[in-house]
């Protein structure tokens, strides 16, 4: 997350600065480290209520992507 912040904040620096081909570097830069971090890391089942993550669970059909709309209503305030 840091080091998505830290480029977002340089890309927007260097933006201001009208050093528009390093704004898009620095992000393009950042696409290619969050890239393979993505592709590398496994699916999960996450449960509403509790938060528990469920990695090494097959994946079927019934279960469709998270939804916000429904995280938030069934989320637990602490």
């Amino acid at each position: 997350m840091g080091l998505v912040v830290l480029g977002g904040v340089g890309s927007v620096i260097c933006f201001a600065m009208n050093q528009l081909l390093l704004s898009i570097g620095i992000l393009g830069a950042l696409v290619l480290i969050d890239l393979p971090i993505y592709l590398l890391t496994p699916q999960c089942i996450v449960c509403y209520r509790c938060r528990s993550e469920f990695k090494d669970t097959p994946i079927g059909p019934a279960v469709g992507e998270w939804d916000l709309a429904i995280g938030e209503k069934y989320r637990i305030i602490d």
